[in-house]
């Protein structure tokens, strides 16, 4: 005669860990978010136009020049009109002396803590390395200096931030439907008398 066992307690820890496992990767994911949109616009590059100015690019890919109009208080090389300034922006390898052709930005805004700017041009660097970016007036006039902040798209990273945010709900949710499932399964196999199982006589 043989007794069926009923599933052990210790399952019950596992569902546990599983739950918590998804509640400190879901904290992570989204403070990870909240950090990346924090100091999103902290991570340009900035620059003072007009003038020429060498950049290093480590990523491949398009960048967006934002024309900022308002930043941190202590930087006294922004101006407070909110109209982008005319201006040629010219960009070349410092490597090749290659041109990178410069185009005009899709419209495009952000305002993120202290600092709000506006698309004005876009570029793609197809390899990576040092670069000189030169701006002009395109009046040929000296004008005052402005800032460029200089970095990937902002459409990019809010897509990455929100993504980010959404992967860590979908985290949470999964692994605690999978811990609480697995709690009322070994529940209700526990609470079922144990079946008698009689080997058949030879």
């Amino acid at each position: 005669m043989v007794h069926r066992a009923s599933p052990g307690r210790w399952l019950y820890l596992t569902a546990l860990l599983i739950f918590l496992f998804g509640v400190v990767v879901a904290a992570v994911l989204i403070v990870t978010s909240v950090i990346h949109f924090r100091n999103l616009s902290h991570s340009f590059v900035h620059i003072d136009a007009p003038g020429t100015t060498k950049v290093h690019f480590g990523d491949t890919g398009t960048y967006t020049i934002y024309y900022e109009y308002a930043s941190d208080v202590e930087d006294p090389t922004v101006t407070a009109d909110e109209v982008p300034p005319n201006m040629i922006v010219e960009i070349a390898s410092v490597a090749t002396g290659d041109k990178v052709d410069v185009e005009t930005a899709d419209s495009g805004q952000y305002t993120l803590d202290s600092r709000s700017g506006i698309a004005v041009m876009s570029f793609t660097i197809d390899q990576p390395g040092d670069y000189q970016i030169t701006s002009r007036y395109s009046d040929g006039s000296s004008g005052g200096t402005v800032d460029f902040a200089i970095g990937h798209g902002i459409a990019r990273n809010i897509v990455w931030g929100v993504g980010s945010i959404l992967g860590s709900f979908g985290v949470f949710c999964s692994t605690t439907f999978i811990a609480f499932l697995m709690t009322v399964i070994v529940f209700i196999l526990r609470q079922r008398k144990p079946t008698v199982i009689v080997p058949p006589t030879i």
